[in-house]
């Protein structure tokens, strides 16, 4: 590996200190800011725009004692929000280069491509359609050691729909369905790789009211088709994710000010394959978001969920200082049993021109290793502690160009049964220009 190269450290930080300077104090939402998407009131439906990005990265793989590394970001993007009578057709599309200045393999090319239509008929119907494709360079798992320092790709696909009936009566009735797929470039990923199908039916109460409660129940089930080799007999075997739930929600807004929106579930989750790993109890998500004066905003979550960030990894070896001739063991790690996670974010509105965000999100996941031959011998649970810190600022200096920079900071730590850690420091700023 080469050694970190920091030649654009130091304007990028004075690009970040001059926008923070012009800001005054602080706000954005801590990622980089989405083409803006054109409304009716617009003199065209459409758009199109590029912009240009520069980041220095202290940890470009994400793993112990990695590179550091500065890559350029170009970026092309359009897209276009047409009314047609009651109807709204949208859709969007972006496709970047990322060239690194020394780790040359990581040159990748990123896109993201979305469609999208809401509809409503007369009967109080109404509902949406919606259709995702994007590739992008994929953080890496825990795993059965540390994660590989190559190029990982990740193809991410899925399709949704959803309709409402009830409109503002009393109560609404609302249906969802949802179709995703993943699937990554490098090899070492392909325990990693699934599809998977959800859905879900719930009942809302109120009207007008800052109350609205609802109760409901989901239907998801993951297919993971290489999820375990097997070494004896030379052939992977797949695991079914399924879980139900069944869920309640409480949606209260307080004059305006504060906003909050509450899910409290009871799960079951079970695995085909890795019994180990099923689940059942209380899961949840709570959201606040308080606008504590007209320039300042502030969001925050909590969440408790199962199968958050479902991932396989799987290594196949010899036990150390075991006699010639000992059979291998495939070593099996799920990251799909339970994870806890927080956010929290301040957003302040300088002038109508520049926003300034800080902020910060948690996530604690259970890890589940399973040791086996033929069959599951034995299982052992690690912890996934992942933190990371936000400032970032963004400033309109024209009607259509932007200026935006993020400084970041993220630590983890993976321990028990699979244990690594690292820390990685990020700096970037880009310039965005839409024409319409």
């Amino acid at each position: 590996m080469t050694q970190p190269r920091d030649r654009l450290a130091t304007p990028l930080s004075a690009g970040l200190s001059c926008l923070l300077w012009a800001a005054g104090a602080m706000a954005q939402d801590g990622a980089p800011p989405a083409p803006a998407t054109a409304s009716a009131a617009e003199p065209t439906p459409w758009y199109v725009g590029a912009s240009q990005g520069f980041t220095h990265e202290t940890n470009v793989y994400r793993v112990p004692s990695s590179p550091g590394d500065t890559y350029s970001t170009t970026t092309v993007f359009g897209g276009f929000d047409q009314r047609i009578g009651r109807q709204r057709l949208f859709g969007d599309a972006s496709v970047g280069l990322n060239r690194y200045f020394d780790e040359k393999q990581l040159d990748n090319t990123s896109y993201a491509f979305a469609l999208g239509l809401d509809w409503e008929t007369v009967g109080s119907l109404s509902g949406d359609l919606d259709a995702r494709w994007s590739q992008y360079l994929a953080a890496p798992a825990a795993s059965a050691g540390i994660p590989s320092t190559t190029l990982n790709l990740a193809d991410s696909r899925s399709i949704s729909a959803a309709a409402r009936w009830g409109g503002s009566s009393l109560l609404t009735l609302e249906g969802t369905v949802r179709h995703s797929s993943l699937d990554y470039s490098d090899a070492a990923y392909v325990s990693s790789e699934s599809s998977g199908n959800a859905g879900s039916l719930t009942l809302y109460y109120g009207k007008g009211g800052p109350l609205r409660l609802g109760v409901g129940a989901r239907y998801d089930r993951t297919e993971t088709p290489k999820a375990v080799f097997f070494p004896l007999t030379a052939e992977y075997e797949s695991n079914t994710l399924t879980g139900r739930h069944v869920d309640f929600h409480a949606d209260y807004d307080v004059s305006g000010r504060v906003t909050t929106n509450l899910r409290l579930s009871y799960t079951k989750q079970s695995n085909s394959l890795i019994e180990a790993s099923d689940f059942s109890g209380l899961t949840g998500r709570l959201a606040v978001v308080w606008q504590a004066t007209g320039r300042i905003a502030v969001n925050a979550y909590a969440s408790r969920e199962s199968g958050f960030d479902s991932a396989f990894n799987s290594s196949t070896f010899v036990p150390p200082g075991s006699p010639p001739g000992t059979p291998p063991v495939t070593q099996l790690y799920e990251n799909n049993r339970l994870t806890y996670s927080a956010d929290l974010s301040a957003v302040y509105s300088a002038t109508a021109k520049i926003d300034v965000t800080a902020g910060g999100h948690y996530a604690r996941a259970k890890v589940l290793s399973t040791t086996s031959d033929t069959v599951t011998v034995s299982s052992v649970e690690s912890t996934d502690l992942q933190r990371m810190f936000y400032l970032s600022a963004n400033y309109a200096f024209t009607r259509n160009g932007t200026a935006y920079c993020k400084l970041s900071r993220e630590l983890r730590n993976v321990s028990g049964g699979v244990g690594y850690s690292y820390d990685a420091n990020s700096i970037g700023c880009s310039v965005r220009y839409t024409y319409r």
